[in-house]
Protein backbone atom coordinates (compact mmCIF):
# COMPACT_ATOMS: atom_id res chain seq x y z
CA UNK A 1 0.00 0.00 0.00
CA UNK A 2 1.32 3.11 -0.73
CA UNK A 3 1.07 6.72 -2.65
CA UNK A 4 1.31 6.62 -6.63
CA UNK A 5 3.98 9.62 -6.73
CA UNK A 6 4.08 9.62 -10.47
CA UNK A 7 2.42 7.90 -13.56
CA UNK A 8 4.44 8.04 -16.66
CA UNK A 9 3.39 6.26 -20.42
CA UNK A 10 6.99 5.48 -22.08
CA UNK A 11 7.39 3.69 -25.50
CA UNK A 12 9.03 -0.07 -24.90
CA UNK A 13 12.25 -0.53 -27.02
CA UNK A 14 10.53 -1.20 -30.06
CA UNK A 15 8.62 1.74 -30.09
CA UNK A 16 5.47 -0.65 -30.75
CA UNK A 17 3.79 -0.37 -27.03
CA UNK A 18 3.22 2.50 -24.80
CA UNK A 19 3.43 1.36 -21.07
CA UNK A 20 3.10 3.37 -18.20
CA UNK A 21 5.46 3.34 -15.55
CA UNK A 22 4.21 3.92 -11.69
CA UNK A 23 6.28 4.85 -8.71
CA UNK A 24 4.83 3.84 -5.51
CA UNK A 25 5.95 5.27 -1.89
CA UNK A 26 5.56 2.75 0.52
CA UNK A 27 3.65 2.77 3.18
CA UNK A 28 3.09 -0.58 3.88
CA UNK A 29 3.92 -4.03 3.01
CA UNK A 30 1.76 -7.04 3.71
CA UNK A 31 3.82 -9.66 1.59
CA UNK A 32 7.51 -9.68 0.22
CA UNK A 33 10.10 -7.33 0.49
CA UNK A 34 10.34 -3.69 -1.49
CA UNK A 35 12.67 -0.58 -0.61
CA UNK A 36 10.45 2.58 -1.43
CA UNK A 37 9.73 4.12 -3.92
CA UNK A 38 9.02 0.66 -6.02
CA UNK A 39 8.27 1.22 -9.65
CA UNK A 40 6.28 -1.21 -11.66
CA UNK A 41 4.59 -1.37 -15.33
CA UNK A 42 1.71 -1.85 -16.81
CA UNK A 43 0.54 -1.53 -20.90
CA UNK A 44 -1.51 0.95 -21.97
CA UNK A 45 -0.49 5.01 -21.50
CA UNK A 46 -0.38 8.28 -23.19
CA UNK A 47 2.82 9.26 -24.61
CA UNK A 48 2.43 13.13 -26.13
CA UNK A 49 -0.56 13.03 -28.41
CA UNK A 50 -0.20 9.03 -28.57
CA UNK A 51 -2.28 7.03 -26.15
CA UNK A 52 -3.22 3.25 -25.70
CA UNK A 53 -5.92 2.05 -23.75
CA UNK A 54 -6.09 -1.32 -22.54
CA UNK A 55 -9.93 -2.63 -21.17
CA UNK A 56 -10.32 -3.09 -17.31
CA UNK A 57 -6.39 -1.47 -16.48
CA UNK A 58 -6.72 0.89 -14.06
CA UNK A 59 -5.16 4.24 -14.79
CA UNK A 60 -3.22 5.74 -11.34
CA UNK A 61 -3.43 9.27 -10.23
CA UNK A 62 -0.26 11.06 -8.60
CA UNK A 63 -1.26 11.65 -4.61
CA UNK A 64 -3.13 8.44 -5.14
CA UNK A 65 -3.34 6.04 -2.16
CA UNK A 66 -3.66 2.60 -3.52
CA UNK A 67 -3.27 -0.53 -2.56
CA UNK A 68 -1.70 -2.81 -5.29
CA UNK A 69 -0.72 -6.73 -6.06
CA UNK A 70 2.30 -7.05 -8.08
CA UNK A 71 3.98 -10.25 -9.14
CA UNK A 72 7.70 -10.06 -10.54
CA UNK A 73 7.83 -10.97 -14.45
CA UNK A 74 10.41 -13.24 -15.51
CA UNK A 75 12.34 -10.43 -16.75
CA UNK A 76 13.01 -9.60 -13.06
CA UNK A 77 10.21 -6.30 -13.49
CA UNK A 78 7.45 -5.61 -11.59
CA UNK A 79 3.43 -5.76 -12.65
CA UNK A 80 -0.26 -5.72 -11.79
CA UNK A 81 -1.26 -9.30 -10.80
CA UNK A 82 -4.31 -8.59 -13.09
CA UNK A 83 -5.86 -5.79 -14.88
CA UNK A 84 -8.40 -5.24 -13.37
CA UNK A 85 -8.18 -6.67 -9.75
CA UNK A 86 -5.05 -5.67 -9.36
CA UNK A 87 -5.05 -2.44 -7.63
CA UNK A 88 -7.97 -0.90 -5.55
CA UNK A 89 -8.04 3.11 -4.20
CA UNK A 90 -8.01 3.64 -0.98
CA UNK A 91 -10.56 6.51 0.81
CA UNK A 92 -11.08 7.36 3.88
CA UNK A 93 -15.19 7.17 5.33
CA UNK A 94 -15.25 10.86 6.63
CA UNK A 95 -18.26 9.46 8.71
CA UNK A 96 -16.00 6.70 10.75
CA UNK A 97 -12.47 7.72 9.68
CA UNK A 98 -11.64 4.27 8.50
CA UNK A 99 -10.13 3.55 5.23
CA UNK A 100 -11.47 1.57 2.80
CA UNK A 101 -10.24 -0.46 -0.20
CA UNK A 102 -12.48 0.58 -3.63
CA UNK A 103 -12.77 -1.88 -6.24
CA UNK A 104 -13.12 -0.82 -10.43
CA UNK A 105 -15.06 2.23 -10.74
CA UNK A 106 -15.75 2.05 -7.05
CA UNK A 107 -18.42 -0.66 -7.49
CA UNK A 108 -16.46 -2.90 -5.06
CA UNK A 109 -16.16 -1.46 -1.05
CA UNK A 110 -13.93 -3.39 1.85
CA UNK A 111 -12.76 -1.94 4.88
CA UNK A 112 -8.97 -2.07 4.69
CA UNK A 113 -8.39 -3.77 8.29
CA UNK A 114 -10.60 -6.55 6.75
CA UNK A 115 -8.57 -6.75 3.49
CA UNK A 116 -5.50 -6.89 5.64
CA UNK A 117 -6.70 -9.32 7.91
CA UNK A 118 -7.83 -11.69 5.06
CA UNK A 119 -4.86 -11.33 3.31
CA UNK A 120 -2.45 -12.51 6.07
CA UNK A 121 -5.13 -15.13 7.30
CA UNK A 122 -4.63 -16.50 3.17
CA UNK A 123 -0.78 -16.01 3.23
CA UNK A 124 -0.60 -18.02 6.68
CA UNK A 125 -2.86 -20.90 5.03
CA UNK A 126 -6.07 -20.10 7.03
CA UNK A 127 -7.85 -18.96 3.89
Amino acid sequence: MGEVIGAVGEWDAARANIHTRVELSVAELLKGAASSPVTFTQLGGRVGGEASAVAGAVAFQPGERVLVFLTRRPDGSLGLTDLSHGAFSLARDVATGRDHALGAAGADRFELDHVRTRIRRALDGRG
